[in-house]
């Protein structure tokens, strides 16, 4: 553990983590909410006010409120109907996510993977206290991620609301 711990501290990734989910739904349709920013809110419950400038690619910026607090986010990965990857920055810290597609026989397999890494040495030092917590806290905001995309998407092709 006391290891583990070390390695984080030098790389400065705390947290890493990854959620997978299969949608009944083909991945036409899960892009349609995953790679039009402006949709985020209707499978994310805690982004709204989305906007976007300029077009949707790598170095995009796009804008956001989470929780109520504005964020910024340039998008780091984009390839059409399969990845899409954004990144966040604060005073101390950069969260990556990453969203990933793919078909599979008319469904859609997604992994959101999400990272978190201080970037200073005593965020690294606090992280290091607090990896647990935050590591708890990280898991649920990404378990309810997938869980809330496929509702959406397989509410949206039989016409349900989600």
């Amino acid at each position: 553990m006391l290891a583990h711990r070390f390695c984080i501290w030098l790389n400065g990734t705390v947290i890493r983590r990854t959620e997978s989910v299969r949608i009944a739904t083909p991945t036409t349709e899960v892009w349609k909410l995953v790679g039009a920013p402006r949709s985020w809110p209707r499978w994310a419950a805690e982004v709204a006010d989305v906007s976007l400038d300029g077009e949707l690619g790598e170095g995009a910026i796009a804008s956001y409120a989470y929780r109520g607090r504005p964020v910024t986010a340039t998008i780091t990965g984009y390839d059409p109907g399969r990845l899409l990857a954004i990144a966040t920055a604060g005073p101390s810290y950069e969260l990556r996510e990453s969203i990933a597609l793919t078909e599979n026989g008319g469904s859609t397999g997604v992994s959101i993977t999400m990272a978190f890494a201080p970037t200073r040495w005593w965020g690294r030092a606090l992280a290091l206290l607090l990896t647990p917590f935050s590591g708890v806290l990280l898991r649920r905001s990404l378990r309810r991620s997938p869980a809330s995309l496929k509702s959406a998407a397989e509410s949206s092709t039989s016409g349900r609301p989600p």
